[in-house]
Formats: structure tokens, sequence, C-alpha cells
């Protein structure tokens, strides 16, 4: 007589599919990783010059030039020039940073990832 047994376990088709899934997730985390990583680095920058206590007093410029030598300390390479966008009326003070970064994950496959974001301080 024959003994039914149950099937147990994965085939190797199913294993190698799933190697390839994990190696698909894995090679898409470590090229998008950074470009976060460096995003909170300029989030943190942006958010550490509205916390300036005499912030509203500073011009646009030295606004500007004190988030550029926050991203040359922290090593943030992906703002462009024209990415900071400053707006005072009187002791109120917007600064907007409105960036794109274009990762390439394969051969002609590219993720393009946007990012916006605003601090506020002082008084309206």
């Amino acid at each position: 007589m024959y003994s039914l047994k149950k099937q147990q376990g994965m085939t190797a088709m199913g294993i190698v599919f799933m190697l390839i899934g994990l190696g698909v997730i894995v090679m898409l985390a470590l090229k998008i990783l950074p470009v976060y990583m460096e995003h909170g680095k300029v989030k943190s920058a942006l958010e550490s010059v509205g916390n300036l206590t005499d912030v509203e007093t500073k011009s646009k410029s030295e606004i500007k030039s004190s988030l550029k030598k926050r991203f040359l300390t922290n090593g943030v390479e992906s703002v462009p020039k024209g990415a900071i966008e400053i707006t005072k009326f009187g002791n109120y003070i917007h600064v907007q940073i409105q960036y794109e970064v274009e990762v390439l994950l394969t051969s002609n496959l590219y993720a393009l990832i946007k990012f916006d974001d605003e601090v506020e301080a002082g008084s309206q």
C-alpha cells in the first residue's frame, strides 16, 4: 500500500521567486533610502533656521546663507540653487524648499521623488 504524505515546504521555483522579490525590495531600499536620509537633514536644517531666536530680524540673504552653510556641513547635495524661497513681511518669515531627486534604479528605470517643506517664524 502506498502511504500518502502531506506535501511540505516550498518548491525550488517558489524559493527562486521569493529570492527575486526580496532582491528587488533590497535594491529599491538601497537606492531610495539615502535620498530620504538626506531629506531628513534638509528638514532638520530648515527647522533649526526656523527656531533661531532672531530669525525675524535677518535678511533673506542671511537666512539663505545660513541654510546653505547647514547643507554644506551636513553634506546635502540634492537641493538646487533655486529651490529655496523666502517670503518676509515685517516680523513674519516663511521659508519653503521645493526640490525633486531623480534616482536611477536600473538601466533606463528612474524614480522621481519630490519634496516640499516649509517653516514659518514670527507673527503675521
